[in-house]
């Protein structure tokens, strides 16, 4: 693991707000509360590292505990042999993971929200990852937004950018090579081995549980839609009926015969104020649709006419009245 200067990623000359600027910058990593929403590996391992970088600052933070701690490496050899190569340690630098240590990585910030009505909560990691520890992270965190980011107005439009966000760093992620661990140094890391891989996203229960809602909602969609179309092709309900014409809407030379069907082609309708039939009249007067033909059934009306009346009683039968408007 190396030493404590090693684990606070100082020099051992390290000394006031340099050491304490050192330790807040860990701590803003390694907390427990900044990996709730994380693989529950990834928030023992956190946990754990937090543990180390305490009691590395308390050492060092203690002129009296720092003066034998000192002593005791010093009487130990400086630095650490293995296989008989020297080697250093250190934290994760520039292009290594931080939660892994392996390289190489990406900063690739991830964001899980958290809809709570008219508040909200969001959890973020910042920090630089490799293509492994990173896309299990993504996934998780990503899954549970699926779940719980939609439940207020506020955090409903948030949660968008939360969900792009994600998919930005998925994008980076996902074009690295895979994790490498340096054999030339020690590096001091949360985890010894990148997260194992997991499920991909649309294995997850979370969104699994988003593609339902998605559904139900598309389903009351397509319902509602269909209704309120089967709605306006029918402006009145089966039997509705209709007064005869006057004599006056009918050619002079027809207006004492019986009313046929095929009279009220090319005549107009004007309609009561609920949009049933009041009247039949001449399309030269005020009205409200035309009478394009004159059917047995609504399946006979002509596609030219996208409305129709069922079942009007016309003489001794009854009629569909396909109509215009």
């Amino acid at each position: 693991m190396g030493t404590h200067y090693d684990t606070l990623g100082v020099s051992s000359r390290v000394e006031g707000e340099e050491l304490r600027e050192a330790y807040r910058s860990l701590a803003k990593r390694y907390h427990p509360d900044l990996h709730a929403g994380s693989p529950e590996a990834l928030q023992r391992s956190a946990a754990s590292m937090m543990s180390v970088v305490n009691e590395a600052y308390a050492v060092l933070s203690d002129p009296e505990r720092r003066r034998h701690y000192d002593h005791s490496l010093a009487a130990e050899h400086a630095g650490r042999t293995r296989d008989g190569v020297q080697r250093r340690a250190r934290p994760p630098g520039r292009g290594e993971c931080d939660l892994c240590g392996h390289y190489p990585a990406v900063y690739a910030p991830v964001e899980q929200h958290i809809g709570m009505l008219v508040a909200r909560s969001v959890r973020e990691l910042n920090a630089e990852l490799c293509r492994q520890c990173g896309l299990e992270i993504v996934r998780s965190m990503t899954a549970r937004t699926l779940v719980t980011g939609w439940w207020g107005v506020i955090s409903f439009f948030a949660n968008f950018g939360a969900l792009f966000e994600n998919f930005s760093a998925w994008s980076k992620l996902r074009s690295l090579e895979q994790p490498r661990r340096r054999v030339d140094v020690d590096i001091v890391s949360p985890l010894s081995s990148p997260l194992p891989e997991g499920p991909p996203l649309w294995q997850r229960g979370g969104f699994v549980a988003f593609a339902i809602a998605m559904l139900l909602v598309s389903t009351s969609v397509v319902v509602d839609s269909m209704g309120s179309q089967s709605a306006s092709t029918a402006p009145v309900s089966a039997g509705a009926t209709t007064t005869a014409p006057p004599a006056s809407a009918l050619p002079a030379e027809r207006a004492e015969e019986p009313l046929r069907a095929s009279d009220l082609e090319g005549m107009c309708l004007r309609y009561t104020y609920d949009d049933r039939i009041r009247d039949v009249v001449s399309c030269t007067e005020s009205h409200d649709a035309r009478i394009l033909r004159v059917v047995t059934s609504p399946a006979a009306c002509p596609a030219s006419a996208p409305y129709y009346f069922a079942d009007v009683p016309i003489g001794s039968s009854l009629w569909t009245l396909c109509v215009d408007a």
